[in-house]
């Protein structure tokens, strides 16, 4: 596991993270939901050993990051940034397949794995395709297949603990691919992993996640299931926006309704007393 103690990070006089505390745990999803500026890329950079901390210790399996070997490290933790350059012709397999480089087994074993993390990220249709000529949510999605692919298939996995970091992963995606990718998320929990997603969308979270970590100022303000958390307190606080939370109909989660200015909630007929 992952464990987080009195994480500070400063940038001159700018605190961006103010001392939090938090772990991440085998067969867990972990969203960290908040405004722009929240703190909360830099606190998944800090978790992942991106960065080192101003204060406080990050360890992985009980060793600091500064302990592991580059590519032992790369076998078990993956990191899908916000954004990933890459000008060169690649064919979206060639992508996916350089999540392979820590791994020295045969050339053939990688191929069946590059198959099935494009399978798994819904691109094994742009296999062939030039990565520079895919559209936005195409690339992100090469990406997470190419995370998949680095830490491997279920069945390559030891008992180890294995951690994924996903930075906005729907940001850049339509309505079916965010759930698809959450549901890719969700399946890697079910296979033991640890997996920490920075989300902005509420409902999303509250949907996929078994846990939310809320950040504003740098500050981690509330960390709990979606229904201890997405409160029409903690929300109007945090993001300054007035909401209706409510049951979701289709799924056992809360549904948070934004409220803007001068909007009001329908008044529902009660039905008639039977007499």
């Amino acid at each position: 596991m992952i464990e987080a103690r009195n994480l500070t990070y400063q940038i001159g006089p700018k605190t961006l993270v103010n001392d939090v505390s938090l772990s991440l745990t085998p067969g867990e999803l972990v969203a960290v939901v908040g405004p722009n500026g929240a703190g909360k890329t830099t606190m998944l950079r800090l978790l992942s050993g991106e960065l080192t901390p101003s204060q406080g210790t990050v360890t992985f399996d009980q060793q600091p990051f500064a302990a592991w070997k580059s590519e032992r490290l790369a076998k078990r933790r993956a990191v899908l940034p916000q954004h990933s350059a890459l000008a060169f012709g690649f064919t979206v397999q060639e992508v996916v397949l350089l999540g392979r480089t820590p791994h020295p087994t045969p050339h053939a074993h990688n191929l069946g794995v590059m198959q099935w993390a494009m399978e798994e990220a819904g691109v094994a249709h742009l296999a062939a395709r030039r990565y520079p000529t895919l559209s936005g949510g195409e690339q992100q999605r090469v990406h997470l297949a190419r995370v998949l692919a680095q830490l491997g298939t279920p069945d390559e996995r030891t008992d180890d603990t294995y951690v994924l970091f996903l930075d906005e992963p729907t940001a850049s995606l339509d309505l079916s691919f965010q759930h698809q990718t959450l549901q890719t998320a969700q399946r890697c929990v079910e296979d033991g992993m640890a997996v920490l997603a920075v989300l902005h969308d509420l409902n999303l979270a509250a949907q996929y996640a078994d846990k939310i970590a809320v950040m504003h100022n740098g500050n981690l303000v509330e960390l709990g299931t979606p229904h201890e958390v997405l409160t029409p307190e903690v929300i109007q606080s945090v993001f300054g926006m007035p909401v209706h939370v409510t049951a979701n109909p289709c799924v056992a989660c809360p549904l948070v309704i934004p409220m803007p200015a001068g909007m009001a909630l329908p008044i529902l007929k009660q039905p008639a007393a039977v007499v």
